[in-house]
């Protein structure tokens, strides 16, 4: 019984040397979504919540919603001083917060604003 190659080596193809050369070019993303944050944050600038890159750990500094729901967010652990990370940002906000996950509307996230978290030192 004979056997069909599995894979057969080709050559490259070869275009005639008067032939166009296809230019590409890139296009933005045409898709609303979060401003990720400027490389390096500044420093003392503050950010909504929503636009902070997944992945980033932060600071809640000021809520700014109604007094009700700063109230609401600070028993969830949204409260100043407070560090965020970022898990997720699709319509919600996933955040890591007391080593619990938490889930946001953007809408609400906006009402939180975070400063980038200064690096961790570890103890000589």
């Amino acid at each position: 019984m004979h056997r069909q190659p599995i894979a057969t080596v080709r050559q490259p193809l070869r275009l005639p040397e008067n032939r166009p050369v296809l230019t590409l070019k890139t296009v933005p993303d045409p898709r609303p979504g979060p401003i990720p944050v400027p490389d390096p944050p500044r420093p003392g600038e503050l950010y909504p919540l929503n636009k902070v890159r997944a992945g980033c750990v932060v600071i809640v500094r000021q809520l700014t919603a109604a007094p009700d729901i700063n109230q609401r967010l600070r028993e969830m652990g949204f409260g100043e001083e407070q560090r965020i990370k970022v898990i997720t940002l699709q319509n919600n906000v996933l955040c890591q917060v007391c080593n619990a996950r938490l889930g946001l509307s953007a809408k609400l996230a906006e009402n939180i604003l975070v400063a980038p978290a200064p690096p961790f030192r570890l103890a000589a």
